[in-house]
């Protein structure tokens, strides 16, 4: 994961890496993403995190500030995090932590929050 930050005063964006294998440095020192880099953009490198244990702690969350337990959820998980749960294999568990409620969705290419972010997962618990 990089995070980009367009000059001083544009809005912080997610973006993966092209690449989820362990050799993620192309041939000539570079990176690949799934994005445009414009001049002047500054990037950092992002330590990954625990998908699945996220997963399950950001829908406990959700599920507290609705103030009862979700009747169902409809949940828009980033193509890049099930390329990433597929290369980990981590279906099983990932099934296991969308799995305290009924749940739909699907994988897309386009998640939004306050700016394009890629690697999210986006959802709606409803009660």
């Amino acid at each position: 994961m990089l995070l980009m930050k367009a000059g001083v005063l544009g809005p912080p964006r997610l973006v993966s890496l092209r690449n989820l294998g362990l050799d993620r440095i192309e041939p000539n020192g570079g990176l690949r993403i799934g994005c445009k880099l414009l001049p002047g953009t500054w990037v950092n490198l992002l330590k990954p995190t625990d998908l699945v244990g996220d997963t399950r702690s950001a829908l406990a969350k959700g599920a507290a500030r609705l103030g009862t337990t979700p009747s169902a959820a409809l949940l828009f998980n980033c193509a890049h995090r099930q390329v990433e749960i597929q290369v980990k294999q981590l279906e099983a568990p990932f099934r296991d932590a969308i799995s305290p409620f009924p749940v739909a969705g699907f994988h897309s290419y386009g998640e939004s929050w306050l700016a394009h972010m890629n690697q999210t997962l986006i959802g709606l618990l409803l009660g």
